[in-house]
């Protein structure tokens, strides 16, 4: 990120508190923790902050008192709940307070991360995309991807045909099925694919993050406008990403350098050599 984006952590927990901020630094924010919800009541009025990262039973305040009195001085800031509290009535008051999420102890530090650049993302404080200029063509290895056409595009001489079939084990691509010969060109043939809406814009993301990892919830954000969250309902739309996945990975069967990786408990990143 190019602006180191500042972090407001309120957590009484002495291990816990440090673990996060040491985390958090580590990923490139600025945090300032304070241990009890007045110590942060106190404190919130003297920085800037881009974010805060609540604990919910803290002493002498709790975490949605604590919040009450940040949405009055600064009513647009993100909030995060962290709680050991997963009862359904808590969580509803937390939202209704004016929270952006909320996590219940024990959470996968990973997953708080991405969860704190989703809710950043969507206030505008995190770029959604490494690159703002996205370019109209990609090249992916021996494919021409156009984003003009919407079009995926390949050129095989007949002796590369030979040798993924060779390499196949006697399982041949289906996408082979689709090669047709280019005429005036001598044993040469054509791969061309127009893409759905959801294709195009599931590769536009993965091509932006070439041998990077693009994140679940970023492509489940910006292509199917969901909110991710730890309860069942968004699953199925998570099934949906993994089939689009899977079909690109068929489309670019072709060439057997290229790869669409899975990265546990992350997303995914298209791996393109150089």
């Amino acid at each position: 990120m190019n602006k180191k984006l500042k972090i407001f952590l309120c957590e009484d927990e002495e291990n816990l508190g440090n673990i996060l901020v040491e985390l958090l630094e580590t990923r490139g924010f600025s945090v300032d923790r304070f241990v009890d919800g007045e110590e942060g009541s106190n404190n919130f009025q003297a920085q800037a902050y881009d974010l805060c990262l609540l604990d919910v039973m803290m002493p002498k305040k709790d975490g949605f008192e604590l919040a009450k009195e940040i949405r009055i001085i600064e009513p647009a800031i993100p909030i995060i709940f962290l709680t050991a509290m997963g009862q359904r009535e808590h969580i509803h008051q937390g939202f209704k307070i004016g929270a952006d999420d909320y996590l219940t102890k024990p959470f996968s530090m990973d997953e708080l991360v991405l969860r704190i650049e989703a809710v950043l993302r969507r206030s505008g404080k995190l770029s959604q995309t490494p690159d703002l200029n996205i370019k109209d063509i990609f090249k992916i290895g021996c494919y021409t991807f156009n984003r003009t056409t919407h079009t995926l595009s390949a050129k095989l001489s007949f002796t590369e045909i030979e040798e993924i079939k060779a390499n196949s084990d006697g399982k041949e691509p289906q996408i082979l099925s689709k090669l047709v010969p280019i005429p005036n060109e001598d044993r040469m043939f054509l791969y061309k694919q127009r893409l759905t809406t959801k294709e195009y814009d599931l590769l536009t993301l993965l091509c932006q993050y070439v041998n990077q990892t693009l994140e679940r919830e970023l492509a489940l954000e910006k292509i199917w406008k969901r909110k991710v969250s730890s309860s069942s309902e968004n699953l199925p739309t998570q099934r949906n990403m993994d089939v689009y996945v899977n079909k690109l990975r068929r489309m670019l069967e072709l060439d057997p350098k290229i790869m669409i990786k899975n990265i546990h408990g992350k997303g995914y990143i298209l791996i393109v050599p150089n």
